[in-house]
């Protein structure tokens, strides 16, 4: 949305409209072959493919705070367990480039608001928060970053304004946390499908109006307690509580 907002365009917006996995459009990069490719390789369990899209995660996630090298290698083999040789990281930075052209103007004008002191003041976008002192890293990390934030401070208010609003599917359900992009709420069983409706619709609504040329979504997933690994389940069209298979 940032780079939208100050280009024009995003490659990375597109791929994000279009309903594609980034992650795996990074892959088909790396790999040199199309995304529909990647699509179906991906489905068969091929390895290649996994792999690359781990590369890709650590590249999608690392790169765009405005890593070099050597500092992407470290966050690779630390944050997603990939090992690559120097070369590689190169090599992968610049298909990573290649594949959101615009990131270049992104990291352009990051080092100019540097400028010679290499520190400046970062303006967010909408908001207009201002966050000072911010080096090249983390200048490049606080536009996405910070904006991000934003549609989350919104999106959480609106979800606990709802739990407290008589006649609203939210009405008596409680905010308990909020992890890196997940609300996670309690509530009655009898009303998991509704609870998890309004949700999401609260949750898209707020994030749109931060981000209004990307694409949003946030699907309600049910449980009796948090699992990371788990995933929407739906029963006659209505939303049910995903469990584990038993070992």
């Amino acid at each position: 949305q940032v780079c939208t907002d100050w280009f024009g365009s995003s490659a990375m917006a597109d791929a994000i409209n279009a309903g594609q996995d980034l992650h795996l459009v990074t892959a088909a990069s790396i790999l040199g072959i199309t995304y529909d490719d990647a699509v179906e390789r991906r489905a068969a369990g091929d390895k290649a493919i996994k792999q690359a899209r781990q590369q890709a995660k650590a590249a999608n996630f690392g790169f765009p705070g405005g890593l070099g090298v050597a500092a992407f290698r470290e966050y690779a083999s630390a944050g997603y367990g990939v090992e690559v040789t120097e070369e590689e990281a190169k090599r992968l930075k610049q298909t990573w480039l290649d594949s959101y052209p615009e990131m270049r103007k992104y990291f352009d004008r990051i080092s100019t608001q540097c400028g010679p002191v290499g520190q400046f003041e970062a303006t967010q976008v909408r908001s207009n928060r201002v966050r000072g002192q911010c080096g090249y890293c983390d200048g490049a990390n606080t536009y996405f970053q910070g904006l991000a934030a934003d549609g989350a401070r919104d999106a959480v208010y609106r979800v606990v304004k709802a739990t407290h609003t008589p006649d609203d599917a939210l009405y008596g359900c409680h905010v308990v946390a909020f992890i890196h992009d997940e609300v996670i709420i309690e509530a009655p069983s009898e009303r998991i499908h509704e609870a998890g409706e309004r949700l999401s619709e609260l949750m898209i609504a707020a994030m749109a109006e931060w981000c209004p040329d990307v694409t949003i979504r946030a699907e309600a997933h049910a449980m009796e307690r948090w699992y990371k690994d788990a995933e929407p389940v739906h029963q006659a069209g209505r939303l049910v509580p995903w469990r584990p298979r038993e070992a």
